[in-house]
This record gives structure tokens, C-alpha cells and sequence, in this order.
């Protein structure tokens, strides 16, 4: 890296790692004893190192004061070492001592995403059975999904959970086909982090959970504020990269391990004898270069292991940002992500620039000296999927068409969503319960419309 000073650029050096042979423990202070090394400055022995672990975890838990006692809480399970590690932090605290004993329900949910990456039938099931292997020692239930479910019209789009012990792969071939529209991996990729989230929403109402506790650690923190950014979702980034994601009402999604170095992950599975398996993303995405969220994860992964200060600071930058009027009801919400709306044209912004430039590509000649900004597919409709005629009220006279027009679709959608459909092609490839929302939304916006000459 480079620093900036009076005499121009300046090259920063790396730090060489300390030889551990004749080092004192940070903490006990008791010579020799050191075994761990974090932030290639910081040595620690080997049972500090586990408490201050331990401890950094509960911390995280109790100083929100989110989890109550008694609370369902679903822990996202995916094999890789952050949750392992997690897993095994909540396994151990619900057996210590009455006083430091956690207080809430966990379930495990595994979610199976083989489909979208390519992976056989076969592969899949034997995924499955290693979770399961690495989930039989606990007691804690444990279940798995698929995000395939989400696409099944067989079962109204509403997935199901079965134990991990007896699940069964169930093959989908509607994603399969949404995903051969993706020309960009930057939102296909985009696309699928929506869908699990969505399959994880689904699981916790399923198992009566309000709180789901994810294993994003601080790299994987760090890449997510530097690509959200990039990809135009920067009025998510406090939801997406925050320790509480509170943007839909009745559940929160919670990431404990935020704080959490790569290091310090890989020590804490040493000294437990924990195992992993492999992330089959690192078996499909090859080149480093195949989108932007595994561009910024190397980038940042690279910095951790030179300069780990600076992905502490990249972090702590990103936990100030916050949400205004968060609590305001009227706040418009995108149909996807469920993220607060972005796209409001404010007169010489970035938006109405980029706008602007999509409007002269695709208009021509012709299109720019017409008065009426031109659009192939502004008047296309698209079907709900819902076969209602009315809002179901005795008294309400109200009718509906259930289709929306791709315009109404775009203006339900945030910046970085719109991104996805465009890539998609066609509203109709998307999962009903967008479509749904996009349908509420648009209804309230008409009956906004036809009272504001009457609200004070």
C-alpha cells in the first residue's frame, strides 16, 4: 500500500510476523507461553486466547440486549469456519453455569444453494450428510432448506424444513432457468445473497424464530461496505453491514461474529479440533476477477493478511453509518431486498446522470429529439400469479386486474435491485412474492394519491 504525505508517496512496508520462541502472553503475562499471533503484533497463549474469544461473542450478544429469555433464535449454518466456530460458541454457552448460561432457544438451519451453483444431485446430498456430520455431536435441532423451494408454484412458493439428519435434494429447474438469464455474475451473485436471506426469513417463521444469528466475520464485513458501495446500495449498507438488520417487521438478523478476524476463527477451530467443509462457491467461481463481491473479498482478504488495522477501520467506518427516520412507517420499502427505496431523482444527482445516459443509449437519434421518453416494454403486463378480484372487504368495492406494468415494477425496486431485473430480462422470472409486494406497493401509492387533497 501507499501513504500520502508532504513528500509525496510513500511505500508501506508489511509488518514481518514475531517469532513466537521466547514471547510473553499479552494478557497473563507469563513468558514463553504464547501460541497465537493477531494483527502480526498481539500474542496471546493458548487458554486467553480462548476466553477472550468466548468472551467477545457473549459480548456481542448482551451489550444489544436484543435477545430476550426464552427467544427462538435460528443460527444460519453453512460448514464454512466462521459457522462452525458459531455453532460451537452457542453449543458451549447453553452448558456453562446457571449465571452465564445463554437464554435462548437455538435451531440450526442449513441452506442448500447446490442448485445455483451447478452442483450435481449427488454432490448436494453428500453436502448434506457431511452437515450433518459436523452438526450430530450438538444438541441443538438442526435443519436444512433449499432455496429452490422459493421457485417450487407446486407449493404456493413457501419452502419447507426438514431435520438434516433425513433430508431429501429436491431438484428445481426454475432457478435453474433464471439463472441462465444472468449475463453479469456481479448480480447474479447479488441475486442469490436476496434469495437466501429470503429462504432463512422463511425457515425462522416456520420455527417460530424472530432472531436469525448469521457468521459474516470482518472481512467478510469489510467486503460487503466496499461492493455494496460499488454495486449502488449504499442506502442499505447500514442493514446489510450492521450488527442488527431490522428492516423487516418481526424479525431481525443479527452477526455476531463481525468482529471476528480470519486468524483469529482459524486458531479458535485449531485448538477445538473443529472441521469445515469446503465452500463449493471456491469450486465455481475460480477467477478472481468473475464479479465484484470476489474481487473485494481477495482485495480485502490480501489487506487482512498485510494490514489488518486498516480492515478494523474499513469496518468501524461502515458500523456508524445509520438509517434516518428508520422508525417511519411511511418509509417505502423495495420490493426485493426490502431495503429502504434509493431512487427519488433529486435535480443534478448521480442517479438522474446515470438515468440520463441509460435514456440516450437505448433511445438513438429519434428517440432523444421526441418529446415522450420512449420505452420498448413500458406497457407490457405482468401477472401477479394471485386470482383474487378484491381486497376481500364486505363493504370495499375495490377490483383488481392482478397485473402490473414493468414501469410499476421499476419503481417498486431499489437502485441495486433494478440492476437484478435488468439482468433478468423479464419481470415474470421473478419469485411471486416480489411480484405481490410490488402489487401492495403500487395499490398504496394510488390510494396515497387519491386522499392527499385530504390529509392535513
Amino acid at each position: 500500500m501507499c501513504s500520502v504525505g508532504d513528500d509525496g508517496l510513500t511505500l508501506m512496508e508489511c509488518e514481518e510476523s514475531p517469532v513466537l520462541s521466547g514471547n510473553t502472553c499479552k494478557k497473563c503475562q507469563q513468558e514463553n507461553t504464547a501460541e497465537v499471533v493477531l494483527r502480526k503484533k498481539d500474542m496471546y497463549c493458548k487458554n486467553c486466547f480462548l476466553v477472550n474469544a468466548t468472551h467477545k461473542f457473549r459480548a456481542a450478544l448482551g451489550k444489544s440486549k436484543i435477545i430476550r429469555q426464552g427467544d427462538k433464535v435460528l443460527v444460519a449454518f453453512s460448514g464454512n469456519p466462521s459457522s462452525v466456530a458459531m455453532v460451537h460458541l452457542i453449543n458451549c454457552g447453553l452448558s456453562m453455569d446457571t449465571h452465564k448460561k445463554l437464554i435462548f432457544d437455538p435451531f440450526i438451519v442449513y441452506v442448500d444453494e447446490g442448485a445455483s451453483h451447478g452442483l450435481s444431485s449427488e454432490k448436494r446430498q453428500s453436502m448434506l450428510r457431511d452437515i450433518h456430520n459436523l452438526l450430530k455431536d450438538y444438541n441443538i435441532p438442526a435443519y436444512s432448506t433449499s432455496v429452490d423451494m422459493l421457485f417450487n408454484n407446486a407449493n404456493n412458493e413457501r419452502i419447507s424444513i426438514f431435520p438434516i439428519s433425513n433430508s431429501m435434494v429436491e431438484k428445481c429447474g426454475v432457478l435453474e432457468k433464471i439463472l441462465a438469464e444472468f449475463k453479469c455474475p456481479t448480480a447474479r451473485q447479488d441475486f442469490l445473497k436476496r434469495m437466501r436471506y429470503k429462504a432463512l426469513r422463511e425457515a425462522a417463521a416456520l420455527l417460530g424464530c424472530s432472531k436469525i444469528l448469521t457468521s459474516e466475520t470482518l472481512v467478510d464485513t469489510a467486503s460487503n461496505i466496499l461492493s455494496n458501495i460499488s454495486l449502488g446500495r449504499g442506502a442499505q449498507l447500514p442493514y446489510d453491514i450492521g450488527f442488527c438488520d431490522s428492516r423487516l417487521e418481526g424479525f431481525k438478523v443479527l452477526r455476531p461474529m463481525q468482529e471476528y478476524g480470519s486468524d483469529e476463527i482459524e486458531y479458535y477451530n485449531q485448538f477445538y479440533g473443529l472441521n469445515s467443509i469446503k465452500d463449493y462457491n471456491s469450486e465455481i467461481n475460480t477467477k478472481p476477477t468473475n464479479s465484484i463481491q470476489i474481487l473485494t473479498k481477495k482485495f480485502v482478504t490480501d489487506l487482512q493478511e498485510n494490514f489488518p488495522s486498516t480492515v478494523f477501520t474499513v469496518y468501524r467506518t461502515g458500523a456508524k453509518l445509520s438509517i434516518a427516520n428508520e422508525d417511519n412507517d411511511l418509509n417505502e420499502k423495495c420490493s426485493l431486498c426490502q431495503g429502504p427505496l434509493d431512487t427519488s431523482v433529486i435535480e443534478s444527482s448521480s442517479l438522474q446522470a446515470t438515468q440520463f445516459s441509460s435514456y440516450v443509449s437505448t433511445s438513438g437519434p429519434s428517440g432523444i429529439n421526441s418529446n415522450v421518453t420512449p420505452s420498448a416494454d413500458t406497457d407490457t403486463k405482468i401477472n401477479l400469479g394471485s386470482n383474487e378480484e378484491s381486497c376481500g372487504k364486505k363493504k370495499c368495492k375495490c377490483k383488481s386486474d392482478n397485473t402490473l406494468t414493468k414501469v410499476e415494477m421499476i419503481d417498486s425496486l431499489c437502485y441495486g435491485c433494478r440492476l437484478i431485473l435488468k439482468e433478468i430480462g423479464s419481470a415474470d422470472h421473478l419469485p411471486r412474492f416480489v411480484k405481490e409486494l410490488a402489487g401492495s406497493s403500487n395499490k398504496l401509492k394510488q390510494m396515497r394519491a387519491e386522499i392527499e387533497d385530504f390529509l392535513l
